[in-house]
């Protein structure tokens, strides 16, 4: 595939190479959990099809996930974990406060 006349391989075989990057023990977890974030995220049947190519590419991991999320979504997580970790002090005090100087 050529992009503004440079090479670029697609978004399944950037996933496929990622993925098989890490140690066998997380690949089965990995693979049950791709998120698909960005502009490209909002491809009609972008999900279902990756995770078709990804399961012609993978054929012996029997579970592939792919999932869309936006940066709503994202921010939101990452809010519910910061709350769910103690971190309430974090959202409801100044963020500066210790850089003040008293």
């Amino acid at each position: 595939m050529s992009l503004l006349g440079k090479d670029a391989v697609g978004i399944q075989n950037m996933l496929h190479n990622s993925i098989h990057k890490c140690s066998v023990v997380d690949k089965k977890e990995v693979f049950k959990n791709v998120y698909v974030s960005g502009g490209i995220s909002k491809v009609p049947g972008l999900n279902d099809r990756l995770k078709s190519l990804l399961h012609s590419m993978n054929p012996t991991i029997p579970e592939i996930e792919v999932k869309t999320l936006d940066i709503g979504q994202i921010m939101m997580e990452g809010v519910k974990k910061i709350i769910e970790k103690g971190g309430i002090d974090w959202i409801t005090k100044d963020p500066l406060a210790s850089q003040k100087q008293h």
